[in-house]
């Protein structure tokens, strides 16, 4: 009987994560599976983005913000966006983060 309930319960994970978002990345022509709407991947990136700025301090490492932001331009300009959109319509931020004690 728990042998059932187990594999009834992957049925119904298998059944509704499949049709969800399995899709090709055209790049690599890997498969991937999307749980959750880009628009809402992108909500939920900007609101742990917010929540950090106002938790943790802002590293003010020139040297630092300016490879990052380097290399955020770099990778910025040659992402495939969500929905079709185009980077010109976009606003990326780059930041440096200071950790408050060390590991």
């Amino acid at each position: 009987m728990r042998r059932l309930r187990f594999l009834m319960g992957w049925l119904v994970v298998a059944v509704v994560t499949v049709p969800t978002g399995c899709a090709t990345v055209t790049e690599t022509w890997r498969k991937q599976l999307n749980l959750i709407p880009a628009s809402q991947e992108i909500q939920l990136g900007l609101s742990a983005f917010t929540q950090m700025k106002g938790e943790v301090p802002i590293s003010k490492d020139a040297e630092a913000n300016g490879l990052v932001e380097k290399v955020g331009r770099r990778i910025a300009g040659v992402a495939k966006l969500p929905n079709g959109a185009e980077n010109s319509e976009c606003t990326f931020l780059f930041s440096t983060w200071r950790r408050s004690s060390a590991r």
